[in-house]
């Protein structure tokens, strides 16, 4: 069985320092790495396709969403998410977030005067935004990969089996995911 960081003595830890902090984090990550040798980014994602889905979908535009500018949803979203930092912990550029696209009609929304009527033919969101948790990083310097997710914070993380209940929730994530990838 892969080790699993940080354990759950130092996320509570971690969580005791933030307490004081103005907003402590409520989300916390948790990885494990496996060898990577013999597993391109292509075949995880068919191994992983089927049962993975993004924890939610921001859509915008004509059918799908509010039509505004996109990156305020976007922002809105990621502003209630505050990752704690790990102290010895290293993680890739991306762990998790928002993965998706700003299509070219939304150019209205930054620039006002290119705003006009226009005909939607092709019926897709003017921008779609998929926010994922769990992260298969590929670290093809060391043939290694990186399986990461989240420990939700419950908001009362003083309660030592919810934060424990929270924990276990991510292992299993981790573990599930690596099964799947091996």
């Amino acid at each position: 069985m892969q080790m699993i960081k940080p354990t759950l003595d130092t996320v509570r830890e971690l969580l005791v320092v933030y307490q004081e902090a103005p907003n402590p984090p409520n989300l916390v990550p948790l990885c494990a790495t496996i060898p990577g040798a013999d597993l391109t980014p292509f075949a995880a994602y068919k191994k992983l396709s089927a049962g993975y889905d993004p924890r939610k979908t921001i859509k915008t535009g004509p059918g799908h969403g509010p039509e505004e500018d996109p990156l305020i949803s976007l922002r809105n979203e990621l502003s209630q998410c505050r990752e704690a930092v790990v102290p010895g912990l290293e993680l890739p550029p991306l762990t998790g977030g928002a993965i998706g696209y700003v299509g070219y009609d939304c150019v209205r929304y930054f620039e006002p005067r290119t705003a006009r009527t226009m005909r939607d033919v092709l019926k897709v969101p003017e921008s779609l935004f998929m926010l994922f948790d769990t992260i298969v990083a590929f670290d093809h310097a060391f043939s290694t990969i990186t399986v990461i997710t989240y420990i939700h914070v419950p908001s009362s993380h003083g309660d030592a089996s919810t934060l424990e209940q929270a924990y276990d929730t991510a292992r299993q994530t981790i573990r599930e995911t690596i099964t799947l990838l091996e």
